[in-house]
């Protein structure tokens, strides 16, 4: 059975995005879909992004967590909301905080808004991102 790793990218008090990150992991486990596990960046509270993790001279702890969360995963679905636009600085963070780790990783997105767009301009800034580093993204 895969193994998918669901990012929930707000770090908003009263956020509801985590609220689409916990029904995604109750039903892909529900129906045997895949195990899974949440990478909750509010509980991670990175440092800003100063360089990519394979040239870094020292990790934390929580980065080379995360990093191996991310090697270890068959896939990735990263929920974001959408803030103007695009998705969280905490989000951009952690995804330029890796290079290599996304190459070949399938990555999936889901979008929370409650904007005139429904989450839908989020997906083309993150999807780009993500093509950048390789990583195979689900198209619909």
């Amino acid at each position: 059975m895969p193994h998918i790793v669901l990012i929930s990218s707000s770090v908003r008090t009263g956020r509801k995005s985590h609220r689409v990150v916990l029904y995604l992991k109750k039903y892909l486990e529900e129906h045997q879909l895949a195990t899974t596990e949440i990478v909750d960046l509010k509980e991670y509270d990175f440092p800003v992004f100063h360089e990519r993790y394979s040239r870094l001279e020292e990790h934390t702890a929580p980065m080379q967590e995360f990093r191996e969360k991310i090697l270890k995963a068959d896939g990735v679905l990263i929920v974001t909301p959408e803030y103007n636009g695009g998705y969280p600085a905490g989000l951009k963070n952690v995804v330029d905080l890796l290079y290599d780790e996304w190459h070949r990783k399938p990555v999936a997105i889901s979008t929370a808004s409650n904007g005139a767009f429904g989450g839908t301009q989020v997906i083309t800034s993150l999807q780009f991102s993500l093509w950048k580093m390789r990583a195979w993204t689900v198209p619909a």
